[in-house]
């Protein structure tokens, strides 16, 4: 009896170390007001994945964001190039959520 009891309090000890990280809830904060540029700027620093009006796709660090543009640097397959884009040229942004 003894012995059981001491399984159940180590799984449940195992299982309240690992409730902070499943609830966590890493991706993106989305507020109701939100704009793109809103979410680029929060993002400032990360690298993300921008899907541009026209389907084509850039991966990149966010290093600025103004009302109208956003600087992207260390572009994905492009090593010695950045990009400045038009915020209303940006569709969707891609976030790393997990892992």
């Amino acid at each position: 009896m003894k012995r059981n009891l001491v399984a159940v309090m180590i799984i449940a000890v195992m299982l309240l170390c690992l409730a902070p990280v499943s609830l966590a809830g890493d991706g993106p904060e989305v507020r109701d007001t939100d704009t793109v540029s809103d979410v680029l700027k929060r993002n400032m620093g990360k690298r993300v994945e921008i899907v541009l009006v026209s389907g084509d796709r850039l991966t990149g660090k966010i290093e600025k964001v103004t009302p109208g543009v956003v600087h992207i640097s260390s572009l994905k397959g492009m090593d010695f190039y950045d990009a400045v884009l038009r915020v209303e040229s940006v569709a969707a942004v891609i976030i790393r959520a997990r892992g």
